[in-house]
C-alpha cells in the first residue's frame, strides 16, 4: 500500500504502466516513518507509529506478499481505517482535534485508464475544455490542473483521471459521448465505493451534471446535482470559516486586506452565481406557504425591484462589453423574471387568496408590463447569440441559454391566444424557435424545449378551432 502525504497519490495512465507498477514497485524509501528515521513496524493496516499518532498509514510494500496481504483485507475494514467516521458522528470533536482525511491510493481499473491514454491526451482534453465549457462554467483551476498534468511522470491521481474523463465528455463527438458518459458515471461510482473524496471528484461530478442538463437527462441530473450538493457540504466548501473541513486546506500566503467591494471587479461567473441566487429566491418565493397575504406581496415587489435592477445592469454591461461570458448570467436572470411575472400575471388564477386587494392588482399590472419587456429583450438576446455562434461557433455558448428562449416563446404563444397575433409577435416566436434549433445542433435540451414549444403551438391552434365552433371531442379523436 502506497504512502500518501498531503498531496494525492497517482495512478498510472496506461495498462502497461499499471501492470509494471503493480509488479515492480520499489522498496519503501518514501515512507514518512523512514524519512524521519524512526523504527518502522510492518503492521497492517497501519504501523505502530501511525496508530499512536492517529494518522492514516499508507506505504509502498517491499514485496508482493505484503501487497497481497493488504489487498486481502476486507473492504469494510479498509473503509473503517481510512475514513474518519467522527466527521459525521461528532463534527465538534472532529474540528477540535483538527483531523484531516487522506483518501487511499487506488489503482483505477483499465476501463477508466483507457479513456485517458497518456499525459498528452489528458492535456488535449484539458485544452479543449478550457476554451469551451470553462468560459461559462469556470469551476476548475486552470493553473493547478496544468501543473499536475505536467508533473504526472508516473501517471495521474485517481480523482484527476475522473476529472479529465468528465472534461472529455464535454469535448467528445456526439457518437462517442454516450460511451464516455457511461464510463464517467461508472468511474464516479467506483470512486464513491472506495471512499475517495476530494474537490476534483466534486468538480468532475458537476461537469457530469452539466452534461445531463445539456442533453435533457433530467432524472439523472436531479440525482447528480443533489449528490454534488451533499458532497460539497461534506467537504465544507460552503463555509470555509465555520464548517468542518474534511480535506487539508491550503495555507494563506498573505492576510486578507479590508477593501471596498466596489474596488473588486465582478467576474462573469460571479454574475452567473448572483443570477442563480435570484432565481433560487424566485422559485422559493413562488412555492412558499402563504401566511400573510400583504406581506407575501410586499416580498414579491421587493424581489421584482431586485430582479429588474440586476436585469438592467447585466443587459447594459452585455451591450457595452460584448462579453460572451455574460450570456449565462443574462439567460438565468431572464428566466427568473419570466418565472415570477408569469406567476402573478393572472388575477383569476391567484393562488395566494388576495384577489382584488390593491397590492395584488399592482403586482399584476407590473407583471403584464414586464413580461412584454422581458420577452422583447430575450428576442434581441437570442439574435445576439445567433450572431456569436455564426462568428465563433459554440465555444463560448452555454447550454443554460435555452431555457429563457423557450420561456419567452411560451409567453408569446399564450399572448397570441389571449389577445391575438401580430407580425412582431410572430417574428419573435419564429426567431426564438430558429434559435432553439441552432442550439439543438449541440445540445439535446434545446430540441426538447422546441418540442414543447411545438406542442404549445398545436394546443393554441386547437383552442382557436374550438372558439370558432369546433368540438373538443372531435379534436381528441
Amino acid at each position: 500500500m502506497k504512502h500518501t502525504s498531503s498531496c494525492s497519490s497517482v495512478s498510472p495512465l496506461t495498462p502497461s504502466a499499471a501492470t509494471k507498477r503493480a509488479r515492480d514497485e520499489v522498496r519503501a524509501g518514501v515512507i514518512t516513518c523512514s524519512k524521519q528515521k524512526r523504527k518502522w513496524s510492518r503492521d497492517l493496516p497501519a504501523c505502530a507509529l501511525c496508530q499512536k499518532l492517529e494518522r492514516t498509514c499508507q506505504y509502498i510494500a517491499e514485496d508482493a506478499s505484503i501487497r497481497l496481504k493488504h489487498r486481502n483485507l476486507s473492504t469494510s475494514e479498509r473503509r473503517r481505517t481510512n475514513f474518519p467516521a467522527l466527521f459525521f458522528l461528532d463534527t465538534y470533536i472532529f474540528k477540535r482535534r483538527d483531523h484531516r482525511y487522506q483518501w487511499p491510493d487506488t489503482l483505477l481499473p483499465l476501463e477508466f485508464l483507457e479513456q485517458v491514454r497518456d499525459s498528452a491526451a489528458a492535456q488535449h482534453y484539458a485544452d479543449l475544455y478550457f476554451i469551451s465549457i470553462h468560459t461559462s462554467f469556470p469551476i476548475v483551476s486552470k493553473r493547478n490542473l496544468y501543473r499536475q498534468l505536467s508533473n504526472a511522470e508516473y501517471g495521474l491521481s485517481a480523482d484527476t483521471t475522473l476529472l479529465v474523463i468528465a472534461m472529455k465528455l464535454h469535448c467528445a463527438q456526439s457518437d462517442e459521448a454516450g460511451e464516455v458518459y457511461a464510463v464517467a458515471k461508472r468511474c464516479y461510482a467506483y470512486m464513491e465505493a472506495n471512499v475517495i473524496v476530494s474537490v476534483k471528484v466534486l468538480q468532475a461530478y458537476l461537469l457530469v451534471g452539466l452534461y445531463e442538463i445539456a442533453h435533457a437527462i433530467y432524472r439523472a441530473a436531479y440525482l447528480t446535482i443533489g449528490g454534488c450538493s451533499r458532497l460539497g457540504h461534506a467537504l465544507g466548501i460552503h463555509d470555509r470559516k465555520r464548517a468542518a473541513q474534511l480535506m487539508p486546506t491550503e495555507p494563506a500566503i498573505s492576510a486578507s486586506l479590508a477593501v471596498s467591494i466596489s474596488a473588486l471587479p465582478v467576474s462573469p461567473y460571479a454574475r452567473s452565481c448572483q443570477a442563480s441566487h435570484l432565481l433560487s429566491r424566485v422559485l422559493t418565493h413562488i412555492d412558499e406557504r402563504i401566511i400573510e397575504v400583504e406581506y407575501h406581496y410586499s416580498q414579491t415587489l421587493q424581489i421584482h425591484r431586485t430582479l429588474r435592477s440586476f436585469s438592467t445592469g447585466i443587459t447594459q454591461q452585455l451591450e457595452s462589453t460584448q462579453q460572451t461570458q455574460l450570456y449565462t448570467a443574462a439567460a438565468i436572470c431572464y428566466s427568473a423574471e419570466v418565472a415570477i411575472y408569469d406567476n402573478y400575471s393572472c388575477a383569476v388564477l391567484d393562488h395566494v387568496g388576495g384577489v382584488g386587494i390593491a397590492v395584488q392588482l399592482e403586482m399584476q399590472e407590473i407583471a403584464l408590463s414586464r413580461l412584454r419587456e422581458v420577452c422583447a429583450t430575450v428576442h434581441l438576446f437570442g439574435c445576439q447569440i445567433a450572431e456569436t455562434i455564426q462568428a465563433k461557433g459554440f465555444l463560448n455558448i452555454s447550454p443554460l441559454l435555452a431555457d429563457c428562449l423557450y420561456q419567452a416563446t411560451r409567453q408569446m404563444i399564450w399572448y397570441v391566444h389571449d389577445v391575438g397575433s401580430s407580425p412582431d409577435i410572430e417574428k419573435l416566436v419564429d426567431d426564438n424557435t430558429e434559435m432553439l434549433q441552432i442550439l439543438g445542433r449541440k445540445w439535446e435540451v434545446a430540441i426538447s424545449w422546441k418540442r414543447r414549444k411545438d406542442t404549445l403551438t398545436a394546443s393554441e391552434q386547437d383552442l382557436r378551432r374550438i372558439a370558432a365552433g369546433g368540438s373538443a371531442a372531435e379534436l381528441l379523436r
